[in-house]
């Protein structure tokens, strides 16, 4: 009789302990599923990302129209909404080296410079380069050069923010047969495409050139 009550306690304590065991387990697992370890997502579905907003880039080709039509409008109204003054700049520094430039300016209501025109040639050449600007800003400078009242040669650099945007050049120049120029299509700049950089300089060389001897420039009076 004792036999049978020392393996029914036994039996008990064995019951208990793997209600336990078990009891602790799902305890555990349970824990591990509630509290992620840092640095894992609760859930498999991604966070939603707020657009992020951007502004509008203005195509190159947009640029370039809005440049041309700005000084088509400058061109149209020159005579009624823009002051316009001839200057010429002197230098005789140098005995016997006279040179002189001059220019055509025409300003706005606000005393901004909208355009300047320069001419000069000889024998039968006529280089003309016309600078337009947009609230004090350079935005196109074109330039055409003729022989014999020929047009030889148009060009047209288009800038933003004082960097080359786009060269539009068409020329005659070491050309066999001549076109007219006048109906042509641009193309592209055979100095700009072989050297941007030297090109850029250039212009920008001469650019700044003009700008100080307008700065010195004297109005001519009739």
């Amino acid at each position: 009789m004792k036999l049978l009550n020392s393996f029914l306690v036994l039996s008990f304590s064995f019951l208990l302990l793997t209600i336990y065991s078990c009891n602790d387990a799902n305890t555990n697992e349970n824990a591990n599923t509630s509290n992620p370890p840092t640095g894992e997502s609760i859930t498999d579905t991604p966070a939603t990302e707020l657009p992020i907003k951007t502004e509008p880039i203005m195509a190159l080709d947009e640029m370039v129209r809005s440049r041309l039509d700005n000084a088509k409008d400058i061109d149209a109204n020159l005579a009624s909404a823009y002051t316009h003054e001839k200057k010429r700049y002197v230098d005789q520094s140098e005995p016997g080296n006279y040179f002189q430039v001059d220019f055509d300016t025409y300003t706005d209501a606000d005393g901004n410079l909208a355009k300047f025109y320069i001419m000069g040639g000889e024998e039968g050449y006529l280089g003309e380069t016309s600078y337009y600007f947009n609230k004090g800003e350079l935005i196109l400078e074109d330039t055409q050069e003729s022989y014999m009242d020929e047009l030889e040669m148009h060009q047209r650099v288009f800038f933003k923010d004082g960097e080359i945007l786009k060269v539009e050049q068409k020329s005659n120049h070491g050309k066999e047969q001549a076109v007219d120029l006048k109906t042509a299509e641009f193309g592209t700049s055979k100095d700009y495409v072989e050297d941007a950089a030297k090109f850029a300089e250039s212009h920008k060389n001469e650019y700044q050139r003009y700008m100080e001897y307008l700065k010195k420039a004297e109005v001519v009076k009739d």
